[in-house]
Formats: structure tokens, sequence, C-alpha cells
């Protein structure tokens, strides 16, 4: 089926995939292939090399791999990696939304930039308008090395998760429920990042920093 999914591997939890309420345990579902990669243009310092190849000796209904993760994930905090997930569009479609019918926290790691693809009036641009109404968090942009802020046993949600000051974490959920509104940060302006048990997203600024916001509509985005 073309929505099957090339998939490398669930690591069921992990406090390096973003926050949670549980002590930032979520489950981490890591996507095989990376388009930007395999064409000659991988992010520089990317540490997922191993993931470029979009080869894969198995794929993977949407159904199967939802089914799975109700079955074995410890909590309902997923987060999506890659790779590059949205190479694969229409499968993670799927898979998001039969996750979040099932109460589901939704996090999407992609190197591409949620602006420029949400102006751009191609199929890549309503598939990911198509996206946003399933997920609750996304973080966008290129890993920039001479940026690099990760550390990875830091348990903390936030500097364990996201690689470089430059990307940014759009809170996904607050759009869902506004409509029409996308807001975040970028990565250098956070000291801290908290999810709490009704999904709020709390960001905890280094200093006064406003939000960046994002209009989108069927049409376009502002």
């Amino acid at each position: 089926m073309p929505n099957n999914i090339k998939l490398f591997t669930v690591t069921w939890s992990t406090d390096t995939a973003g926050p949670s309420p549980n002590e930032n345990m979520r489950t981490e579902v890591f996507f095989k292939g990376c388009n930007k990669a395999i064409t000659g243009n991988a992010c520089l310092g990317c540490f997922n090399s191993p993931l470029w190849q979009d080869d894969a000796q198995y794929t993977y209904t949407p159904e199967a791999i939802a089914s799975q993760i109700k079955e074995h994930a410890p909590s309902k905090y997923v987060t999506i990696g890659g790779g590059e997930p949205t190479d694969q569009l229409e499968g993670l479609i799927e898979l998001t939304r039969l996750l979040k019918e099932d109460g589901f926290h939704i996090m999407v790691y992609t190197w591409k930039d949620l602006y420029s693809v949400l102006h751009n009036h191609t199929g890549e641009r309503e598939g990911f308008l198509q996206l946003l109404q399933n997920i609750d968090m996304m973080v966008d942009g290129i890993f920039d090395p001479k940026e690099r802020l990760y550390k990875m046993h830091e348990g903390d949600g936030l500097l364990s998760s996201v690689g470089s000051g430059n990307q940014t974490i759009w809170d996904v959920r607050d759009y869902r429920l506004s409509g029409h509104e996308l807001s975040g940060y970028k990565m250098r302006d956070l000291a801290g990042l908290h999810l709490k048990m009704n999904d709020d997203l709390v960001y905890i600024t280094t200093e006064a920093k406003e939000p960046i916001k994002l209009t989108v509509s069927q049409k376009g985005a502002a």
C-alpha cells in the first residue's frame, strides 16, 4: 500500500524525546529515510546517519504500528522522528490520526521549516495542514552545530531532546484549539519546557520574549 511506513525502530521509554508529565518519559518512533541526506544535503552534524537511507527490509501499515504502540507504550506520550518522518507524509498523517483518536500526545521532529512549508502551495503544504490536526507539538529546523545545545543526559524534556538554538518548538495543540494560529519559541530563547497533565505546554523563557506567531488558513499563512 502507498502509505506503508518504512520504520527503523521504536524506543518504548526514553527521556530524550521531549517533555511529559511523567518525568519527561515518552515513546519514540524512528522513521527510516531522509531525502535531504540521500541527495547529498545532510544536515551538518546529523547524529542519525544510519537512518538516512530509505531502504527497509520490512514496511508496516500505520494501523499495525498504531496497534503495537497502543499495546506496548507505557504511557500516551509519543514522539516521531527519523530520518525525516514527513518524507513519508501520507503514512505519518494516518498513524498520527489513529494515535490521536486514542488520546495520545504526539510530538514530531522535522528539519523542514514550518513557516516555509505553509507558504508553499504544493501537495506537501496540504499534507502538513492535515498533520497539524493530529499532533500536539512540532520541532522544526535544520540542526546547526554552531548553536548546539543538546545534552543527552539532561533528562529535562528540552535540552535532552532539541539539538540547536535555531530550531523552533511549536505548540500545535494551541493551533488545533484556536483553529488559526500557531505559536512557538526558538530553542535559544528557552530555559525550560514543561508539559502539564492536561497537555498544556509551558515555556520558560530566558528573558521577556514574545512567542513567534504563525497565522494559518486553508488559503495560506501569514
